[in-house]
């Protein structure tokens, strides 16, 4: 009798404690943020400074929305989204990974690993974040420099990338001074 009341007891707990899920915040991508995913798959050309011509192959963006917990007992959580999009850049597999709060690109091969970013990927990019800058004699208007995250990957052999809103990625430069740009 004892343990059929614990059996009962027990179980009486473990049905009241489950809660309602609800939802304490969304942090969906910008609209503005939006327009940097490329969702069609390209393959698109580019050439170093030997006039070698290597080929990228771009999957396209995907929009992807979780449901993120503050742990396994808690019932609320936040609805976020980002967008991903993997590719393939010689010998290097890379990934493109759009948040509100950054934009990285990561790059490795089986020697190498190279996390790219730009911090505070947010609705007044347009006027914070863009710039012109020259890089090995060519010039990018209206482009995010991403820079090597000397904390994560110190060893890193990608130095810079730049990236636009309608190419995506336009250059690429190594730690050597070796670099990629894209054909027109």
């Amino acid at each position: 009798m004892k343990k059929l009341l614990f059996l009962l007891f027990t179980s009486f707990i473990i049905y009241s404690c489950k809660c309602e899920r609800e939802e304490v915040g969304r942090n969906l991508l910008n609209t503005e943020n939006k327009e940097y995913l490329n969702t069609n798959k390209r393959s698109i050309e580019y050439y170093n400074q030997d006039n070698v011509i290597l080929k990228a192959n771009f999957d396209g963006a995907k929009s992807i929305i979780s449901e993120d917990r503050e742990g396994p007992e808690v019932c609320s959580y936040i609805t976020t989204e980002k967008g991903e999009e993997n590719f393939v850049f010689g010998s290097y597999v890379g990934k493109i990974i759009y948040r509100n709060m950054a934009l990285f690109v990561t790059l490795y091969d089986n020697d190498d690993i190279s996390v790219l970013f730009i911090q505070d990927f947010i609705s007044d990019i347009y006027n914070s974040k863009l710039e012109t800058v020259q890089i090995n004699g060519f010039t990018f208007e209206n482009v995010l420099v991403l820079v090597k995250s000397t904390h994560e990957t110190p060893n890193g052999l990608i130095n810079k990338v730049i990236y636009s809103k309608t190419n995506g990625i336009e250059f690429i430069l190594f730690e050597d001074g070796t670099w990629y740009k894209r054909v027109e």
